[in-house]
């Protein structure tokens, strides 16, 4: 990204050429794929400075960018209404990145109303998309006052996105990821031993525990549970070269 930065500032500084709305899209693309949210906006602020105009390609990928933090997510949404005021076409990317934001917040009931104008508009659910609503129940999880029965809910519609991706994506969805998604919200709730009971369930799905499964349970023992006697007790389970995500 650094280097993209320093080939942007020299064709304005040095060769006085003027970026085009494709070239601050391809800029706040990368902004997005660094998780640059902040970046992205200052972009957005610089090419209008321009007198130029976002593209619907524009919008998707600042939707992009925004979707990447919890401090940006709703932001995402009003790139998405003004999307919708300058009727521009809206993309299953858009939808994807939009998911994600509403993973970011922990919002179910937002996530709903978008699958649902998702329906009306004949855009289908793709493989990443679910598991971005299988994130979006462990960030749930992490809210303030959550009562036990609302924990377990959480966990139940957890494991229904999963059913359905199972359905439909069955050989398509990467199905490590997944089933990380789904630890995630056993950690997020503090559900230490059906966690640590999840390893079985990935040679079920033929895959394999990952890096990130084995940092996510060690996290929790190491950071959330502050069990050291567990922790040590995982880590001596742990593959010596476990497979990267």
């Amino acid at each position: 990204l650094e280097q993209a930065w320093e080939q942007f500032h020299s064709v304005r500084t040095w060769k006085l050429i003027q970026p085009d709305e494709v070239l601050f899209t391809v800029m706040i693309k990368a902004c997005a794929q660094a998780g640059e949210a902040e970046r992205a906006l200052n972009l957005l602020d610089d090419l209008r400075i321009s007198g130029l105009y976002p593209t619907d390609i524009t919008y998707g990928e600042l939707i992009h960018a925004m979707s990447t933090t919890r401090d940006h997510a709703l932001k995402a949404f009003d790139f998405y209404r003004q999307m919708q005021a300058e009727d521009l076409p809206v993309s299953g990317f858009i939808f994807e990145h939009l998911l994600r934001a509403c993973a970011e917040l922990g919002d179910a009931k937002k996530a709903r109303s978008l699958i649902q104008e998702m329906h009306e508009l004949g855009v289908g659910l793709g493989p990443v998309m679910y598991c971005h609503l299988v994130k979006l129940f462990a960030t749930a999880m992490r809210r303030p006052h959550r009562s036990a029965n609302e924990k377990v809910q959480h966990l139940r519609n957890a494991w229904n996105v999963v059913a359905e991706a199972r359905r439909v994506w069955s050989n398509e969805l990467d199905w490590t990821s997944m089933l990380n998604e789904v630890l995630g919200v056993y950690v997020a709730g503090g559900f230490a031993d059906f966690a640590v009971d999840m390893l079985p369930q990935y040679a079920e799905f033929g895959v394999q525990p990952t890096a990130q499964t084995w940092d996510l349970l060690l996290r929790m023992f190491g950071e959330d549970l502050k069990d050291v006697g567990r922790f040590f007790l995982l880590w001596e389970t742990v593959p010596k070269d476990p497979r990267l995500p």
